[in-house]
């Protein structure tokens, strides 16, 4: 099974005030596996990875990204 979650699981509460230096990388198992249980999605997240890891299903769990900035550059300047 490939479980899809989703990007609000890595939100803050900076609400676009700060330029987020962190990368996530959903390959790097460690990481994903240190999010806390209070970000959003996360309480199914570790079903999937829990049925997994007892064996009863074969799961991947993938977190697609989400891209949060104001627009710029030339293709918003000619207003596509």
């Amino acid at each position: 099974i490939v479980s899809q979650s989703g990007a609000g699981v890595l939100l803050d509460d900076a609400l676009g005030r700060n330029i987020p230096t962190k990368v996530w990388d959903d390959a790097n198992v460690e990481e994903m596996a240190s999010l806390e249980i209070t970000r959003i999605h996360r309480n199914v997240d570790l079903e999937f990875l829990k049925a997994d890891e007892d064996g009863v299903i074969y799961s991947y769990l993938v977190i697609p990204g989400g891209i949060f900035a104001r627009p710029s550059g030339v293709l918003v300047d000619a207003g596509i």
